[in-house]
């Protein structure tokens, strides 16, 4: 298998069985691409990345859990060890963090839902619950 990636290790193609001169042609063109007979079992290409020219899992961003909070715009939902920088987005409101710390808090009760995807972390999305 040819699995071709960007400079920062982002899969952007792959191919079953290249022939020589797609190879050559890649090569030829200064493409970054390398070669992988035996891929992991299950292999989905959003999960992986090229690093050092080695196929690796990206790894997983794990900073968030399923909460609850109270609707005062006093309890805070907090979350920490978030890369640096990355946007947090809550109900679609992006959020830039720089410092990898993020609190959520509100005065309205219901169920929103933050999303990560923040490369080459594993997209990640938890529920916090405004009561």
């Amino acid at each position: 298998m040819m699995i071709c990636y960007q400079p920062n290790g982002l899969i952007n193609l792959l191919i079953e069985d290249p022939a020589q001169n797609i190879l050559d042609y890649y090569q030829s063109e200064g493409i970054d691409f390398i070669l992988d007979d035996d891929p992991p079992e299950n292999f989905f290409v959003d999960h992986y990345k090229v690093d050092e020219e080695e196929l690796a899992q990206r790894p997983k961003n794990e900073p968030l859990s399923r909460g609850s909070i109270t609707a005062d715009d006093i309890d805070t939902y907090r979350i920490s060890d978030l890369p640096i920088p990355c946007i947090v987005n809550v109900d679609d409101q992006p959020y830039e963090i720089d410092d990898g710390e993020f609190e959520f808090s509100t005065s309205m009760p219901g169920t929103y839902v933050i999303d990560i995807n923040h490369w080459p972390y594993m997209p990640f999305r938890a529920e916090v619950t405004a009561q």
